[in-house]
């Protein structure tokens, strides 16, 4: 047990060799920890208020912003995170223990204590998975013939927090309890599954997430991500190894799981067919499940990782005193390993962060933040470590930031007021008009080089380091000043009791029907469950102002832009037919055929319309990969090849790129053409 423990301590060393660690979404926690600490223990925010119906989330903020009363938020979220990691494999240890199997098999969790989820920052659910294994070993426990009283009562506790934590915890501590009912009598049943029964039914009737599940789920127009079967087993690795760019982490992962099947070869199997039936089916989630629905993503794979757990608690092991000892060695090898290569390479981000620390000293105290991230990944991590550093340097200068997860359905705080109008997890630089975009704001956070700004009168900077400046927009005296009549002016074309589409609340990777493809190239979700082409059509058939239409100007060359302008031209052409005017239809369709002048312009724009409407063609990203000639391009190729969970963002780019390269291609040939 001293070994075990002795490395669990050690999986939370990358938190503390860097200041800020390349987990995703862990500025965001930070910058809530300290919103919470404020409306809790200080003298409130202006910007923000509790949602105390979110009563899981707001356990967790709450507990981090009375330990950020003594350490700073940025501390006290990083000790949350090393409690949980630590508390894995203790957890893990404890359900093999309640098994009668010792503490040996779970040397194999150790494997998975860095995992993808953890990395990219789900902190909440990150916390919810120990505790529901450590209910699950108190109900094993309680639930015996000579089961205690207080095992039943700490698996009560510990599976009602898990549920309130997160739901999906809970599912696991519930399919276990279901699976205990013949051995339990109707009164342990009734003290061990009653709390977290209710648990789930208050977190569905009173919490806003809960609310929210429950009608996307009832909802079918809720735009749905699903991965078939191959291409969710080819993933699957990914998503509970692979967290550092290069193979390091694929090969640590070949040789966790050499060390499994020579366990399942040399040892005997517990027959825990209750256990293993619900590990089993939770794997089976993993391919059933969707990715993502609505807001929420990822959601299969968290089911893998529970299952995979779970399963690692029933597997064979080895009874031999030497073959046990080496397995459990070999374990402790390849776990340390991890460590020291995570460390290794959180290092190496830590150089890319810079001089951030220096820069956030320049923000004015109560500023309203923009982060402005042309460049949000890393040389050294996976996903997208630099698209929230904004939370740091909220939780740091106090004020307000966006894009924040308080317009999340799931936090424990909200905004005041309406949200600045800011694209789900942020500006799109690429795809977004700074002088409009940021000019609600006091000042803007930029990583990286951005002409955009530099070069434009609206803006100028405050202060520079090496990668971070920080730039405030030209307008009144900031901070407290300029934005609101901006803002006014963004609303002013909508008409009353229209649902304001810069609300900010998170989308998924893939869009249906149902979302706001704006003609900026962003994507936002409305309140209302309206289509954006339908709308502007609409108010276009109805002979009103094109300013009412919601159609957004926006440069020619953005990709998805030329999306919706071929959508539009197409909705034209049906009302000019239905309208007698066949001739005049038949010239829009024309112009709509010589704007993909090539097969592979016309290829690269029918990705991004499939992708617009939630559904990726396997078929057209085929062609789209044959299309591909440029050394980025190709590079492109290797990420769409490789899959996993960032396929669908590296055929976005791919398309875009091949789109771009066209349209810029096809103006250049046509410099007479105006519009």
């Amino acid at each position: 047990m001293a070994l075990l423990a002795t490395i669990a301590i050690a999986s939370a060393v990358p938190l503390w060799t860097l200041t800020f660690p390349p987990l995703t979404d862990l500025p965001q926690h930070v910058h809530l920890t300290a919103v919470t600490r404020d409306l809790l223990f200080g003298g409130g925010s202006p910007h923000y208020e509790l949602r105390p119906a979110n009563f899981g989330y707001l356990c967790w903020y709450s507990l981090a912003g009375l330990i950020a009363l003594l350490t700073g938020p940025l501390i006290a979220v990083k000790l949350l995170l090393s409690a949980s990691a630590l508390a894995l494999p203790l957890s893990v240890a404890a359900v093999c223990r309640a098994l009668g199997r010792g503490n040996m098999p779970a040397f194999a969790a150790l494997g998975l204590a860095w995992h993808p989820l953890l990395y990219l920052g789900f902190a909440q659910f990150v916390a919810a998975v120990p505790i529901a294994f450590f209910a699950v070993a108190a109900l094993l426990r309680g639930t015996r013939r000579w089961g205690g009283r207080a095992d039943r009562r700490w698996a009560a506790v510990l599976g009602a927090l898990a549920l309130a934590l997160h739901p999906l915890a809970g599912l696991l501590y519930g399919a276990v309890w279901l699976t205990r009912l013949r051995r339990a009598g109707w009164r342990s049943a009734l003290l061990t599954g009653v709390p977290a029964g209710l648990t789930g039914l208050l977190w569905l009737s009173i919490s806003d997430a809960g609310q929210d599940w429950w009608a996307t789920l009832l909802d079918s127009s809720v735009e749905t991500v699903f991965h078939d079967a191959p291409a969710a087993l080819g993933s699957a690795h990914e998503w509970l190894a692979d967290i550092l760019k290069g193979t390091q982490d694929s090969q640590r992962f070949a040789a966790w799981c050499l060390l499994l099947i020579v366990g399942f070869a040399l040892g005997r199997s517990p027959r825990r067919p209750g256990l293993t039936l619900v590990g089993i089916g939770l794997l089976s989630l993993f391919l059933l499940a969707p990715m993502a629905r609505g807001w929420v993503w990822p959601i299969a794979p968290r089911f893998l990782l529970l299952g995979s757990l779970l399963l690692i608690t029933v597997l064979p092991f080895p009874d031999g005193r030497w073959s046990r000892r080496a397995l459990v060695l070999a374990h402790g090898v390849v776990a340390v390993v991890a460590i020291v290569q995570t460390v290794m390479e959180f290092e190496d981000f830590e150089r890319e962060t810079g001089d951030f620390a220096d820069v956030v000293d320049c923000v004015p105290e109560g500023s309203r933040i923009a982060s402005w991230m042309p460049e949000t990944g890393s040389d050294n991590v996976r996903f997208w470590p630099f698209t929230h550093f904004g939370g740091f340097v909220q939780a740091e200068r106090g004020g307000s930031v966006a894009f924040s997860f308080a317009s999340h359905p799931s936090a424990p705080v909200q905004w005041r007021s309406d949200p600045p109008a800011v694209p789900s997890n942020g500006f799109k630089p690429h795809r977004t008009e700074p002088v409009r975009a940021l000019a609600p704001f006091d000042v803007v956070l930029l990583r990286g080089e951005d002409a955009r700004l530099d070069d434009s009168d609206n803006f100028h900077q405050l202060c520079a380091g090496d990668e971070w400046s920080v730039w405030q927009p030209a307008g009144d005296d900031r901070p407290g000043g300029g934005g609101d009549s901006v803002r006014a002016e963004q609303t002013a074309g909508l008409h009353p009791g229209d649902a304001n589409p810069f609300d900010g609340t998170k989308t998924p990777l893939l869009e249906s029907r149902g979302v706001i493809g704006g003609a900026d190239g962003t994507r936002r979700r409305p309140r209302e469950a309206v289509s954006h082409v339908s709308r502007a059509v609409g108010r276009m058939d109805s002979r009103e102002r094109p300013a009412k239409s919601r159609v957004i100007p926006c440069p020619p060359e953005q990709p998805m832009t030329r999306v919706m302008r071929d959508e539009l031209l197409e909705v034209a052409a049906n009302l000019l037919e239905r309208d007698g005017l066949p001739r005049l239809a038949r010239a829009v369709r024309a112009a709509l055929s010589e704007l993909s002048p090539t097969e592979r312009h016309g290829t690269a724009m029918a990705v991004l319309a499939s992708i617009a409407g939630g559904v990726l063609d396997d078929t057209l990203v085929q062609r789209l990969v044959e299309f591909a000639q440029t050394p980025e391009e190709r590079l492109l190729v290797g990420e769409v090849s490789a899959g996993g969970p960032t396929r669908i963002a590296a055929v976005t780019r791919l398309a875009e790129t091949i789109a771009q390269g066209e349209g810029q291609a096809t103006a250049a040939s046509s410099p007479a053409e105006t519009s």
